[in-house]
């Protein structure tokens, strides 16, 4: 009979163990949803759902003060210490090994910054030209990678390899500058200025004012085409306006044009060739020598059927050999001349070394004529200006 009524209390301090916890257990979820833990309730450290809060700066790898300026302020500062990276993070799953997100427009997701050496550093040792250290992409229109100089003095990108500064492929443009101040591509260099290769253009520019402007000691632009068409060119020149083409380096010819040329903003514009010879000075009449290929000596016979040509002083267009002497063979240039001679004289040479005079006899002249006079000369020796007609 004792024993049941033990049972019996046994059973009561169960229940009654058994109602607290339950009841415990429910006022505790009932306070704990209707409670926000906020970063001032719990302070630093870890909350409920796994999240980390820092009041102030927490310092990884080393507790020295960083020494950074109020806009750089962190929330986490990692130092490297004595080893070679503040942080390694390894990824091996395809995705990004550090992934950035920065909400508000005017936010960097990553922001590098540094005194004196470099912002942002990146590496690969991937030999596919597909892989770079440093890959910027946009999928809504925006610039895959923005280079900036905030000083106006500085560079906005530099690039630098030993094979390709520069290089660009499946777009429609290689390089698309559209609002630049001064130039949309601006090249010096000590040998090209520019060199560029193209099936169908190695450079195409449009502007207002200079589609393209390159500067060199030797060369401002070296184009060329490996295509056998002739007017697939190194170089071809459009204006939308006038219609007009003009192309360099072709396949059949180093100049073509399929429209008018014309060489303008020149005084006396004539097309020289260069030969040989010595002590010749611009304006000298000159002819033929017969003992040497290509060389020229001053006339001193009147009426010289060998008569080749004048010293041409500013030659627009210059043929034949790389060097020698500039003789006008077509064109307008400043001839010495002697005696009286007249507008629209036909001019010969004479007996005065390197100048010419008025023709006398028509007979004697032909084949000795080189111009016809287009200023009016009184006796004595001087200087006029003679539209070259050799005959």
């Amino acid at each position: 009979m004792k024993n049941r009524k033990i049972m019996k209390n046994m059973k009561k301090i169960i229940l009654f163990f058994i109602f607290v916890i339950l009841f415990l257990s429910f006022s505790f979820s009932i306070f704990a949803a209707s409670y926000e833990q906020t970063a001032a309730d719990i302070g630093p450290g870890v909350f409920a759902d796994g999240s980390y809060y820092f009041s102030s700066t927490v310092y990884l790898g080393t507790d020295d003060d960083p020494g950074l300026a109020s806009a750089y302020d962190p929330s986490v500062y990692i130092s490297n210490g004595d080893n070679n990276y503040g942080l390694y993070v390894k990824e091996e799953d395809g995705e990004a090994a550090i992934f950035a997100y920065a909400t508000s427009t005017d936010a960097e997701a990553v922001l590098g910054a540094s005194v004196d050496g470099r912002g942002v550093k990146g590496t690969t040792q991937s030999s596919d030209s597909s892989n770079a250290g440093v890959y910027g992409y946009a999928d809504s229109g925006a610039s895959g990678v923005i280079g900036y100089d905030a000083s106006g003095s500085g560079i906005g990108v530099k690039a630098y390899s030993s094979k390709y500064g520069f290089y660009t492929s499946g777009a429609d443009y290689g390089l698309y500058i559209p609002d630049a101040d001064t130039y949309g591509v601006y090249a010096i260099s000590d040998s090209v200025g520019g060199k560029f290769t193209g099936d169908s253009y190695g450079v195409l520019g449009k502007s207002d004012g200079i589609g393209g402007y390159f500067s060199g000691d030797l060369v401002g632009v070296y184009g060329t085409s490996s295509s056998s068409s002739s007017l697939q060119c190194g170089v071809q020149a459009y204006n939308s306006d006038s219609g007009y083409t003009g192309y360099l380096g072709c396949s059949n010819y180093g100049i073509y044009t399929p429209n008018s040329a014309k060489v303008g903003s020149c005084s006396g514009c004539d097309i020289a060739e260069h030969f040989l010879g010595e002590q010749l000075e611009p304006g000298n009449v000159v002819v033929l020598d017969p003992a040497k290929l290509r060389k020229v000596t001053k006339t001193n016979i009147p009426y010289n059927k060998l008569a080749v040509g004048i010293v041409s002083t500013d030659p627009t267009i210059i043929m034949g050999i790389d060097d020698g002497i500039p003789i006008a063979l077509s064109g307008v240039v400043p001839t010495k001349v002697i005696g009286t001679v007249h507008i629209g004289d036909l001019l010969t040479t004479s007996s005065t070394p390197g100048y010419a005079m008025a023709c006398a006899d028509m007979q004697k002249c032909q084949g000795a004529i080189i111009g016809k006079a287009m200023e009016e000369h009184s006796a004595g020796r001087g200087t006029i200006t003679v539209l070259v007609m050799l005959g």
